[in-house]
């Protein structure tokens, strides 16, 4: 009788192996990985005009000394302009040695460049703030660009039709492949996209009593969305 329990018992514990190696095995829920898509024209609110001074010469305290008086009748000439301390930023500052262009060293004299960026909110005045600007001593324009001085309504809309584009593109390929769309995985922002033209000899030329017509800016967002399938 006992050989006879531990032949029974020795029975059932093969066919229970049997059934869990029957049994299928335990995957992974596929996903779906779509790039959503958002783009908006907008009109700009404000401008950012950067320009500066270049200087040179033999001595570089005099150089330097030449380009401290310039800027500082810019910096004067833009305040009389009406444009406030906080909206003047500086750009750059250098000062640096010129090398001899033939085979022997030696320096040769010195350059100095500064520059400041204005933000201007009245894009009326774009082109006067250039010719004032130029006026004053400034020999250089790096570029005007314009922008939204506040982008975070912009920016929201944005990345809600962004998700909702990426959205209907895994809905639409989960019913082509016979499968129910899931939760999000993972979402990644790939950048926001704010081009702008920059045009300094035609903002020059256009700077003389002639209103800058800033155009319209493109904004975009890009996203990377991951969504399970079941």
């Amino acid at each position: 009788m006992r050989i006879w329990k531990t032949f029974v018992a020795f029975i059932l514990l093969l066919v229970t192996a049997a059934t869990v190696a029957a049994a299928p095995a335990q995957t992974e829920p596929g996903a779906i990985t779509v790039y959503g898509h958002a783009e908006m024209m907008v009109v700009p609110d404000v401008a950012l005009v950067t320009a500066g001074v270049l200087t040179s010469g033999s001595d570089a305290a005099a150089v330097k000394r030449e380009n401290d008086r310039v800027m500082n009748q810019i910096m004067e000439r833009l305040k009389a302009e009406g444009i406030t301390a906080d909206k003047i930023q500086t750009a750059a500052v250098s000062l640096y040695p010129l090398q001899r262009s033939d085979d022997r060293a030696g320096v040769t004299g010195y350059r100095m460049h500064s520059s400041v960026t204005v933000t201007v909110e009245d894009l009326t005045r774009v082109g006067a703030v250039v010719d004032a600007l130029f006026q004053a001593g400034a020999n250089q324009l790096q570029g005007v660009s314009f922008a939204l001085r506040d982008d975070r309504a912009l920016r929201a809309d944005l990345l809600r039709q962004a998700v909702e584009d990426g959205r209907q593109q895994a809905a639409t390929i989960a019913e082509s492949l016979g499968v129910r769309l899931g939760r999000p995985l993972s979402v990644t922002q790939n950048g926001r996209v704010y081009p702008v033209a920059t045009d300094g000899y035609r903002i020059m030329k256009e700077a003389a009593g002639s209103p800058v017509n800033p155009g319209m800016l493109k904004a975009s967002v890009d996203l990377t969305l991951v969504f399970a399938v079941q």
